[in-house]
């Protein structure tokens, strides 16, 4: 009896031994995340809740207004790619020359990249990675075939907080994981392989009709028709050419549907294995696509995409990308990066002008990107203990380094626009001294021109106003003639000539609109008007001040009703006269700009007819 014990006791013991070895090798084989119960707000204290141009938007304006999410399952980059060296027919090859076409014609408004996938490749976990932003481990693989909901902050709670209407078509896994986020939902089951077409046929039959409607902000399809496909024949097979051909016609209809404040993502979750499966670390399961269009410019001309050269980004890059893009707050527990090529361009900055202008954009927005992932490392930090502390004080560092860095280029960005202003107030206001002294003008009683009352008229007046009013054009035609051509100076770096080009610092881009994109611009061109006869004005004061000065220091001298006094009067006329040119000025060039706005709304419709 007690060699029966002592042996049971001994298995007992082996059975702890091996649970324990097993269990601690678990944990650190199969890492599990610590999910921080923290959301994003739109006010906090490191971004402004508006910008001085652009549409209300969190954190930085908002892009757009609406957004297309085409999620394609097991869309490989291979997929949408086009190879030019092809020679024979492949069913998974250039089956997309939708993605291509626009990739040619408009490179400026379309980018194509490699989309890379975090292991394991199931769907569950990369619809997670593209809503939160987050690395989800091995472990919540198992959530694949009873999906549970999301419960940390996502993108499309973000969206419905601030007010955004969400909408959903497709794969029935969405609705596990956001129940109750979507205002209209068309869901379809996902779980039977071999039916390659009803998820499909069911999207196509709702999804122009709800996209025709004005009651959205984002809309989501989730086709699996080639998921399927690959899991029942594999890629290289007739059916995935069709399947391929009918995503290239939904491509298609929506961009020829799509409006100027509406962008584009059409992606792949993962890829797929020469057998059709997914669910491991391979390349071909990992590099999905991400095609991104709009009507709209979305990138400068020195950042369009290649034919042949295409960036390789992370899946988790997508959702603070269309966090901002959307103007809502990123996820708090996003890792991702921003996509800087679609923050190179502002239409409301003047960025294809400028770029100092096209990087500071892009370095905004990343600065966004990089407090948001640090405040998260810090709360991560706090109720995990398998965090390492010392690499997150290592990259606070850093990012202390970068704020430096960036209000250095800010300051010296204000500064050189700062002295441009000065030169060219500083030079206009000697031009028109210059001017005043070069024909004959002398600030004293005796040098004033009276025979110029008499130019053009033979004497007899009946009253003095004429006569003074040409005086007055006579003496101070100066500062008449150079404030009427004082917005010149305004325009005229936005010309795209050599010399131009030379004394701004601007790169030629010939597919620029020139000066007409102030004209698009009403805010910005008020702003710049104001500063520039602000700026006059101000000179001019400090002229008259100095003559103020002269004359009361000089209050007794011999020759202050000679000299001093005429000098303030002279000085103080012509400062009135800037003051009045400015002003009408002013006036006048925001009157042509509205007719010029008018003219061109007019002639847009009959452009769209022909």
């Amino acid at each position: 009896m007690g060699l029966f014990i002592k042996y049971f006791l001994l298995l007992i013991f082996l059975a702890f031994m091996y649970t324990c070895s097993l269990l601690i090798f678990a944990k650190g084989f199969l890492l599990k995340r610590v999910v921080v119960d923290q959301n994003s707000s739109c006010v906090v204290d490191f971004s402004r809740y508006t910008d001085d141009h652009g549409k209300q938007g969190c954190w930085m304006h908002s892009r757009f207004n609406k957004a297309i999410v085409v999620v394609i399952d097991a869309l490989r980059f291979d997929f949408m790619k086009y190879d030019h060296t092809l020679k024979k027919d492949i069913p998974y090859k250039n089956k997309l020359p939708i993605i291509r076409n626009l990739l040619n014609s408009k490179p400026a408004n379309s980018k194509l990249y490699k989309f890379m996938a975090d292991p394991p490749t199931t769907t569950f976990q990369r619809l997670k990675g593209l809503t939160t932003g987050s690395l989800p481990t091995f472990v919540d693989a198992g959530a694949n075939f009873a999906s549970s909901e999301i419960k940390e902050d996502n993108v499309i709670d973000q969206m419905v907080k601030q007010g955004k209407v969400v909408k959903f078509l497709g794969d029935d896994t969405w609705l596990s994981l956001f129940p109750g986020r979507f205002q209209k939902a068309y869901p379809f089951p996902s779980f039977n392989v071999k039916d390659l077409h009803t998820v499909d046929d069911g999207i196509l039959k709702h999804l122009f009709g709800q996209l025709n409607k004005k009651d959205w902000s984002v809309t989501i399809a989730h086709f699996l028709g080639v998921d399927h496909c690959g899991h029942r024949y594999g890629p290289d097979h007739p059916a995935m050419a069709e399947k391929l051909t009918q995503m290239n016609e939904v491509i298609s209809n929506i961009t020829s549907r799509m409006k100027d404040d509406t962008i584009l993502f059409v992606m792949g979750d993962h890829g797929m294995t020469i057998t059709g499966d997914h669910g491991g670390d391979s390349m071909d399961e990992l590099e999905a696509g991400l095609f991104i269009y709009s009507p709209v410019q979305i990138t400068s001309p020195s950042s369009a995409s290649q034919t042949d050269v295409f960036e390789t980004i992370s899946q988790t890059d997508f959702v603070p990308t269309l966090a901002l893009l959307m103007g809502v707050p990123i996820p708090f527990s996003n890792l991702g990066r921003i996509i800087t090529d679609l923050f190179n361009h502002c239409p409301w900055w003047g960025t294809s002008t400028s770029k100092l202008k096209q990087v500071f954009h892009a370095v905004k927005a990343l600065r966004l990107n990089a407090i948001q992932v640090s405040r998260y490392l810090k709360a991560y930090a706090q109720v995990s203990s398998d965090f390492p502390i010392n690499k997150y004080y290592e990259l606070d560092s850093m990012l202390d380094t970068a704020e430096h860095n960036l209000q250095a280029l800010v300051t010296a960005m204000v500064k050189s626009v700062t002295w441009n202003l000065v030169g060219v107030v500083v030079y206009h206001t000697v031009l028109s001294s210059f001017y005043f002294y070069t024909t004959g003008h002398q600030a004293t009683v005796p040098t004033i021109r009276f025979e110029s009352a008499f130019i053009g008229f033979h004497g007899d007046f009946q009253n003095y106003a004429l006569p003074a009013i040409l005086i007055y054009l006579n003496t101070f035609a100066a500062q008449v003639l150079l404030g009427v051509l004082a917005p010149l100076w305004v325009f005229w770096p936005m010309i795209k000539g050599m010399i131009s080009s030379l004394m701004t610092n601007m790169e030629v881009d010939r597919t620029s609109k020139g000066d007409f994109a102030l004209c698009e611009d009403e805010e910005l061109l008020k702003k710049r008007m104001f500063q520039l006869y602000t700026s006059l004005t101000l000179l001019s004061g400090i002229k008259v001040l100095g003559a103020v000065c002269a004359a009361g220091l000089h209050r007794r001298h011999l020759m202050v009703w000679k000299i001093f006094a005429p000098r303030f009067v002279f000085e103080a006329v012509s400062c009135f006269t800037v003051l009045g040119v400015c002003l009408v000025m002013f006036l006048f060039v925001m009157r042509v700009n509205q007719s010029l706005t008018s003219w061109v709304k007019v002639l847009e419709p009959k452009e769209r007819r022909d």
